[in-house]
């Protein structure tokens, strides 16, 4: 199992790189205000080589979260859109969480 996350992280990385290009890939993981989430995700790559997978997991999840957490409510528009996944993040159970990530509902505590 460990090999095969270690083979989509690597084809993951290899198909941004193609998508993006090599200099906008280094910048996208070189931003200052994103390098804690550089050294999780790649830490985490790392102890999944080397068969650590379930805290290399945990890691790297943390990791591409600090990347690319700001795309995630982008990602929960478009996913309201089609026609199976709408059905599930509009459940009554789901819907109030991924409206919250989404940006749509305000927090009702305030700090």
């Amino acid at each position: 199992l460990c090999r095969l996350i270690a083979i989509g992280n690597v084809l993951f990385l290899l198909g941004l790189t193609f998508s993006i290009g090599w200099k906008r890939t280094l910048n996208l993981f070189t931003r200052s205000d994103r390098i804690r989430g550089t050294i999780c995700f790649f830490s985490g790559l790392v102890l999944i080589l080397f068969r650590w997978g379930m805290v290399g997991m945990a890691l790297e999840t943390f990791g591409f979260l600090n990347l690319f957490g700001n795309f995630l409510p982008t990602v929960l528009v478009v996913g309201r859109q089609i026609p199976f996944l709408s059905t599930v993040l509009d459940h009554p159970v789901v819907a109030p969480t991924v409206d919250y990530i989404a940006g749509k509902v305000k927090p009702k505590y305030s700090v």
